[in-house]
């Protein structure tokens, strides 16, 4: 009963301590703030900040691989039920996750090394999928094929964050996976011209 009774708490004073940072980062940024302001807004002393995090940075370290965690999770139940909508899977977490914690770990400074890591962890899972459609695709071409993808992804879900996470994402899908298959088509097609990259 009292480790229940523990964990409750333990949670609860995560929680706290994770929304008065959200509520700071609402109007301050990142490197301003201080474990001192979290702790006032929170309620809370300083050791109890420093039983679970070392800093801000940390704080926002854990709230950044709690959502790759999530996209990872996601990705690996849709690979198992044969699906390979890896863009979907980011705008799903992305849309699931408080828009402030979206905005930090998405900013100009972190994001582009945040969705790299997811793509590189989708990566290998990937790989059967694409050369499964393109035959010749050999793992090298597949390596260019993918970073070319990834890189698009990666421009568009920024563009996405930077507008507001407004618009409808069903419709951004919708146009990524015509350019990928048209860039798939066009492999196919010039096959000849790229099996000679290897």
């Amino acid at each position: 009963m009292a480790g229940k009774k523990n964990n409750r708490r333990t949670l609860y004073t995560k929680h706290v301590i994770r929304r008065s940072f959200l509520e700071l980062l609402q109007s301050e940024k990142l490197e301003k703030i201080t474990v001192t302001e979290i702790c006032q807004k929170a309620d809370i002393n300083r050791g109890t900040f420093y039983r679970y995090y070392q800093n801000p940075l940390d704080l926002m370290r854990y709230l950044q691989d709690e959502v790759y965690q999530k996209c990872m999770c996601l990705l690996k139940q849709r690979f198992n039920e044969g699906s390979c909508g890896i863009l979907k899977v980011i705008f799903t977490v992305l849309k699931e996750t408080d828009p402030e914690i979206v905005r930090t770990i998405m900013d100009k400074q972190n994001g582009r090394a945040f969705l790299e890591e997811v793509f590189a962890g989708a990566k290998e899972a990937t790989r059967p999928f694409t050369m499964q459609q393109i035959k010749w695709l050999t793992d090298v071409q597949f390596d260019y094929f993918y970073a070319y993808i990834t890189n698009g992804s990666i421009g568009i879900i920024s563009q996405w964050v930077r507008s507001g996470m407004e618009h409808n994402t069903k419709k951004i899908e919708k146009m990524v996976t015509i350019m990928v298959e048209e860039s798939k088509q066009c492999m196919e097609d010039k096959g000849a011209e790229f099996s000679q990259i290897n």
